[in-house]
């Protein structure tokens, strides 16, 4: 049945006269793909009734685990690398006893279950924002291209390759191609992601909507640094709210993953959208090229069947998932 609507779409597509150029070579031919594609070609034809105005071809993706792995999360490797550092002066027993922890385990610690349910992840997440703050956005971002390029003392292998989602960068350029203005909406460090968002996806720096830190500027030394206090904490509701802040339009397309339940209010948001809209979630359901992992009460999968959410299968959707050699 799902082998003929993917037929039946790829026919209409012909027979409209309206066709788009696709590069989605890492996409199986599923029925998610041909969902895609069939999208994409209706709202961009401009002989078709779902006709959507390029100004209006508004796209979002969140990051963790939907445009790169968050099993480990590399903003954790990227912390840990800085505690592991020792370049803090910070006299707090949280600190201490993270370094300890880290020293403990040969700095071999994996960001797993265990460990988020672990009183070292608690006293990392304490000491976050003072390891965080006092350096500019300029100096911040040095920092994190630096250990994305392995120019810091141990990145642990973590290249743009190694964990950025192959058909996810794909989509975003096909996307792209095809008039649509994509922002990247995730529950991560803003200034962490500007800093490779271009690189990494093609992904404007201005184009990046994250949890947010507190500023302090200067004006004597006109200097602006980072603090150690929170703005924003991009999750679950604040997500829909700050795309209406900072963007000004209901996204047509929103894709985000199963894992915390953090992205279904911007999925739900996008379909108040008044344009014909789309939504995605991806499932981690691939522990031998990826990762396998659920939520204990299944709402994300429940909520999807509720309102019409696509679920991608990195197992079944994805010929290819990482751009790695091996």
């Amino acid at each position: 049945m799902k082998k003929a609507l993917q037929v039946f779409i790829f026919i209409l597509i012909i027979l409209s006269g309206c066709r788009e150029n696709n590069n989605l070579k890492s996409w199986n031919d599923t029925e998610n793909k041909a969902k895609i594609i069939e999208y994409v070609r209706d709202v961009t034809c401009k002989k078709s009734k779902n006709f959507i105005p390029v100004e209006d071809r508004i796209a979002v993706f969140d990051n963790d685990g939907t445009l790169w792995n968050e099993r480990p999360l590399p903003y954790f490797l990227f912390i840990k690398n800085k505690i592991m550092g020792g370049h803090y002066d910070l006299d707090t027993k949280a600190f201490k006893d993270i370094k300890a922890y880290f020293t403990a385990n040969d700095g071999k610690v994996e960001f797993d279950e265990q460990f988020f349910k672990s009183k070292a992840f608690r006293d990392m997440m304490r000491v976050i924002p003072d390891i965080e703050s006092n350096v500019s956005p300029e100096e911040y971002e040095v920092q994190v291209k630096d250990f994305f390029n392995g120019k810091t003392k141990n990145n642990y292998g973590i290249t743009m390759d190694e964990i950025a989602y192959k058909p996810q960068v794909e989509l975003i350029k096909y996307l792209q191609s095809n008039g649509f203005k994509v922002y990247i909406v995730s529950g991560g460090d803003t200034d962490f992601i500007r800093a490779i968002s271009k690189d990494m996806y093609n992904i404007d720096r201005e184009n990046v909507i994250g949890s947010s830190v507190k500023y302090s500027y200067d004006y004597d030394n006109n200097n602006l640094v980072r603090t150690n206090r929170i703005a924003s904490f991009n999750n679950k509701k604040e997500k829909p709210e700050n795309i209406a802040r900072y963007i000004g339009k209901i996204p047509v397309i929103a894709v985000g993953n199963i894992g915390n339940a953090g992205d279904l209010d911007m999925l739900k948001y996008s379909q108040s959208s008044k344009y014909k809209n789309i939504q995605f979630l991806v499932n981690h359901d691939d522990a031998k090229r990826e990762a396998e992992y659920y939520e204990k009460d299944n709402r994300s999968i429940n909520e999807a069947k509720e309102n019409c959410f696509n679920i991608i299968s990195m197992k079944n959707d994805w010929k290819t998932i990482f751009n790695r050699k091996k």
